[in-house]
């Protein structure tokens, strides 16, 4: 059992691995796939000083089965009520090497539009009044006069500084620690080409535009368990070396690992069997597609759709079915079509202040 463990969590690894896809032109799907992989996961970060990921959260069905003890679960209802058919607006822009940051986000469905902008500065939070005042009032317009307006910025007080300057010193920490040394492009690099080769052939596609990526149904999980424990399987110091060079760059609490390539393959046909009946009958997987292009410039396209069925049953009290699509673009070093905020005593407030204000009003 212990050494089923340690393979599934090697998979899980792994996995991550296909969160890029690549444009296909007129070269041999795989091929291209493989030297995207590649090329994505050791290109120097080095000289990005600032960057935007901008796109949508597109909820296009999330039906939860209201039913919890034989009774209707009230807070499904509303979450299906207010998600289904909803949109989640983004764009996030950093700058890096001045310490500054901005988050704008719009939660919109058939009633409502919720604005909300805020910037992170090197030892700030500050909140645009403006956005939080138009969210708020579609919610409860009691609480939103209370929010002052001749005031622009709500901030934080100065206990919460160190707070903000760790965030930026974790982050350009991890953005120096991105770049990859040979040893590790190897690791990575072998370790691609072994799972690329491994993915079944239907699961490698080419959609518009001539992007090619990955497009997994429920009856594909099976066949790309068992590649991947395949791989697994015949190379083992490969995969050893993959996984202990990500360990060494990883925050997460994870272990050497020593990959015996012995696996006795009766014992693997029935845990992959298990495996079968029990994601049959948790879940239906109708669609799970990642690709990444066109590539337009600095500014690099990505998408990823996942179309689910959850099914009761005795461990979860609430199933139901889902469809969602991320499209997302990021971009390296933008031009910045927005200006951060300039503080004054009189545009801004701080969170303790606005409390004790409304605490009067009440």
């Amino acid at each position: 059992m212990g050494k089923n463990k340690k393979i599934l969590s090697l998979l899980l690894v792994m996995l991550l691995v296909f969160g890029v896809v690549a444009p296909a032109g007129a070269v041999e799907p795989k091929k291209a796939l493989q030297d995207y992989f590649i090329e994505s996961m050791t290109r120097d970060t080095a000289d990005v000083y600032s960057a935007m990921s901008k796109g949508q959260l597109r909820i296009e069905k999330i039906a939860f089965n209201p039913q919890k003890n034989g009774k209707t679960d009230s807070f499904s209802e509303a979450l299906t009520e207010h998600l289904n058919n909803s949109v989640l607006d983004y764009n996030i822009s950093f700058d890096i090497k001045n310490r500054k940051a901005r988050v704008s986000l719009l939660f919109s469905n058939s009633r409502l539009k919720l604005p909300l902008i805020f910037y992170i500065m090197e030892k700030q939070l500050i909140v645009d009044l403006d956005s939080l005042r138009k969210s708020v009032a579609q919610i409860d317009p009691e609480i939103a006069a209370q929010l002052p307006a001749d005031r622009q910025y709500l901030v934080n007080t100065s206990k919460d500084e160190e707070e903000l300057f760790t965030f930026w010193n974790d982050l350009e920490k991890a953005q120096k620690d991105s770049k990859l040394d040979a040893k590790s492009q190897e690791a990575v690099a072998d370790m691609i080409g072994l799972l690329v080769t491994s993915l079944p052939d239907k699961t490698v596609k080419v959609f518009d535009q001539q992007d090619v990526g990955v497009q997994i149904r429920h009856d594909d999980l099976l066949p790309l368990l068992s590649s991947l424990i395949q791989v697994v399987a015949e190379n083992p110091d490969k995969v050893s070396k993959f996984y202990n060079n990500w360990k060494n760059r990883s925050s997460l609490p994870v272990q050497n690992a020593s990959i015996d390539e012995s696996l006795n393959p009766a014992d693997v046909k029935k845990s992959l069997e298990e495996l079968r009946k029990e994601m049959d009958r948790s879940f239906h997987l109708n669609e799970y597609t990642l690709i990444k292009g066109p590539k337009e410039g600095n500014r690099f396209r990505s998408l990823n759709r996942i179309d689910i069925e959850i099914f009761d049953n005795g461990d979860r009290s609430t199933g139901g079915q889902f469809c969602i699509e991320l499209e997302n673009w990021d971009e390296n070093n933008p031009t910045f079509d927005f200006s951060f905020p300039t503080l004054t005593d009189s545009n801004q407030i701080t969170f303790e202040e606005l409390d004790r204000q409304s605490a009067k009003k009440r």
